[in-house]
């Protein structure tokens, strides 16, 4: 059963982040190359249907070329006659030919299409400045309302410890407690004996996503316990 053909199309599209994305895309159509932009979380800009690629079009004059030596090949040396060599390194020099003249144009092309991409991304970002600019401030609106959010929801400092004193058993004290440049909190908690409260922290809604980072013997006699939250 034979397959639809495909279409090489250069792609322009935006990531989530504001950069602009320059891809190939095979696709049946214009549609089918959008949606694919779509599903890998990319906003399309400019879809421009392009030619074979240089692999293909090389691909295709060497298997042209076979095809024309195994046709000669037949001719010279039919079944059950002795070929001479000869003829066969004839007809292997425009392959040899083929191969040179292949590897230069694929570097010529390579080349050629960098500097193209490169040409068409400053295009690309000339013609949707605007276009451009909205889905930044789209993006960085979204970012600053998703952390702002974050922020009031969480509990404050002072409601933290609160918290954090109403539920550690009285064998324990809280030595210090500070939130990072990240947001994380830290907090240190002199004990007699660390299993009394770990069961505590684990199981508390506020305290369960802190991770134990270390353990070191106190003047006291104490065991002191560092703690370390997730970042904002």
């Amino acid at each position: 059963m034979r397959s639809d053909p495909v279409t090489r199309f250069r792609c322009a599209a935006l990531r989530s982040s504001g950069a602009t994305d320059i891809r190939i895309v095979h696709a049946l159509n214009a549609d089918a190359a959008r949606e694919r932009l779509i599903a890998a979380g990319l906003e399309p800009l400019t879809i421009e249907a392009v030619g074979p690629s240089l692999t293909q079009r090389l691909a295709g004059r060497l298997h042209d070329t076979w095809r024309h030596f195994r046709v000669r090949q037949d001719q010279i040396a039919p079944p059950g006659a002795t070929a001479d060599a000869t003829p066969i390194l004839k007809l292997l020099l425009p392959i040899a030919r083929w191969l040179m003249a292949g590897s230069l144009a694929l570097m010529l092309g390579t080349w050629s299409l960098v500097l193209i991409t490169m040409g068409w991304t400053d295009h690309v970002r000339r013609e949707q400045a605007a276009a451009i600019v909205s889905y930044r401030d789209h993006v960085t609106d979204a970012r600053i309302r998703t952390l702002a959010q974050s922020a009031m929801l969480a509990p404050s400092l002072t409601e933290t410890l609160g918290h954090l004193a109403a539920i550690l058993p009285a064998e324990t004290s809280l030595s210090a407690a500070t939130r990072d440049r990240t947001g994380a909190l830290w907090i240190e908690l002199d004990t007699s004996d660390p299993d009394l409260f770990r069961p505590i922290l684990v199981d508390d809604p506020i305290f369960r996503s802190m991770k134990e980072v270390s353990q070191v013997q106190t003047n006291e006699g104490t065991i002191r316990i560092t703690w370390k939250g997730v970042p904002r």
